[in-house]
Formats: structure tokens, C-alpha cells, sequence
């Protein structure tokens, strides 16, 4: 028997494989995120019978929009120590985070 041929035989099965089950671990990823960002319906409905179940009544509707919220770019500063307060330049208006940005 030919080793240095079966060497290299199982080493490119073995490859295969390992692509074959990346792809399906990616896509599988892939589906359950768009699964999750589309269905909304049923995560309310989970809430409520959660809520329900404890005895909690929710007298307003739960949005089913989802928001976009601004991006935040936060720089990390070495010379700062814990605990200590830092002023900053200008004060942030919560608003603009907050509000219904687009």
C-alpha cells in the first residue's frame, strides 16, 4: 500500500469535509439571524404569555418597529483612572440618541 497516497487522499477528504461543514454552520447562522430580525410577531406574543403567566397586566401595545439608533464612537483613554470623573468638551443631548433616528 501506497501510505504517502493515502496520505494525502485522507488529508484532502478531510478538507472537504471541514469546508462542507463550515458552509452549513454559516448558513444555518445566517438563517437564524434573519429569522429572528423578521419575526417579531411571535417574540410579542412569547412576551405577553411571559407577562400573563406572572400576573403582570401591560395596559399599552408593544411597538413592533424596530428603531435605529445613532452610532456611538467611544475612544478608550489610558490616562484615565477608574472611578474618576471626566468632563466632557460638549455635552451629550439624549434626545438625538434616543429619538427615532434614520
Amino acid at each position: 500500500m501506497n501510505w504517502s497516497r493515502a496520505k494525502t487522499i485522507l488529508i484532502c477528504s478531510f478538507l472537504m469535509l471541514n469546508m462542507i461543514l463550515g458552509f452549513q454552520l454559516w448558513s444555518t447562522n445566517r438563517s437564524n439571524q434573519t429569522e429572528i430580525a423578521l419575526d417579531t410577531s411571535s417574540t410579542i406574543e412569547e412576551l405577553n404569555q411571559a407577562l400573563k403567566n406572572k400576573n403582570i397586566r401591560l395596559m399599552d401595545e408593544l411597538p413592533t418597529d424596530q428603531l435605529k439608533l445613532k452610532v456611538i464612537t467611544v475612544k478608550y483613554d489610558d490616562n484615565m483612572k477608574p472611578g474618576e470623573p471626566k468632563t466632557l468638551r460638549t455635552p451629550i443631548n439624549m434626545s438625538n440618541l434616543l429619538g427615532k433616528g434614520g
